[in-house]
């Protein structure tokens, strides 16, 4: 007579799921500051967003509860938690890039943004910024461009301007704990001539501070795609498989409209 040893459930995973299941929580790395619609605090006290969600719901269908890392000061530093296994995965509208494609794996994209031109009217008066490709009419430029420190853009930046001097910020804009001059300062101030950001990000920056548009020209460039995509660590295969197939019948590709009108209602003052 044989005896057949029946595994008991939940055993036989792969080593990323079943370390997930063992712990009994996924551990997501997110930025430290909120950033609407993507990650933020509402008038209730509670850490709502689309990412915010998007995470919950991943830890619900592996059946696990979801615990948040929101350590990092920077956008690379959330990929870094990834990287040594201190998060499982960052959603974070972490930009899918080639150098941080060389660190870790990143899922399908579940949103793609448009990249913005953001232009000191004084100065952008000599150019029209007209045709397709707006972008295209200020590439040799050899004045500088100023970007927040540890985002995507300042890569983005120094392929899109190669003759122009890249200047880093420790933020996007001043706050009453980091009061000072950082990057949209900066071109409000005409210190640097541009910078690039995601098109959610001049919506908000419009939203907080509507005077700015006064001063400063936004210009949306059709044909710069930002895909915003999930990231794992290299050696989580399993788990990057599971998430695509969760994007795919879960959570269809959104655009920057469908996101915003999601969270219209947090923009009203």
């Amino acid at each position: 007579m044989v005896m057949v040893a029946v595994p008991a459930r939940g055993q036989g995973l792969p080593p990323d799921i079943q370390r997930i299941k063992d712990r009994g929580k996924l551990i997501v790395a997110m930025y430290y500051r909120d950033i609407i619609p993507f990650l933020f605090t509402d008038k209730k006290g509670n850490f709502i967003g689309h990412d915010v969600e998007l995470a919950k719901d991943i830890a619900k269908k592996l059946g696990v509860e979801c615990e948040f890392n929101r350590t990092p000061k920077t956008f690379n530093e959330i990929v870094d938690k990834v990287v040594s296994h201190e998060a499982d995965i960052a959603i974070s509208l972490i930009s899918a890039t080639l150098a941080r494609a060389e660190r870790v794996r990143f899922t399908d994209p579940y949103i793609v943004l448009h990249q913005s031109l953001i232009v000191n009217r004084l100065t952008a008066s000599r150019y029209t910024f007209m045709g397709a490709d707006p972008l295209a009419e200020i590439r040799n430029t050899t004045e500088k461009i100023g970007e927040k420190k540890g985002t995507s853009y300042v890569n983005i930046a120094k392929n899109a301007f190669k003759k122009a001097t890249v200047v880093e910020y420790e933020e996007w804009e001043a706050s009453p704990e980091k009061p000072g001059v950082f990057t949209m300062e900066a071109v409000e101030k005409g210190e640097v001539f541009a910078a690039l950001r995601d098109e959610i990000g001049v919506k908000n920056l419009i939203t907080q501070k509507p005077e700015l548009a006064i001063r400063l020209k936004m210009v949306i460039l059709k044909n710069e795609r930002d895909p915003l995509a999930i990231a794992v660590p290299s050696d989580s295969t399993h788990l990057l498989d599971w998430i695509n197939i969760y994007l795919k019948q879960y959570h269809p590709p959104m655009s920057a409209d469908d996101l915003l009108s999601q969270y219209a209602e947090h923009y009203k003052k």
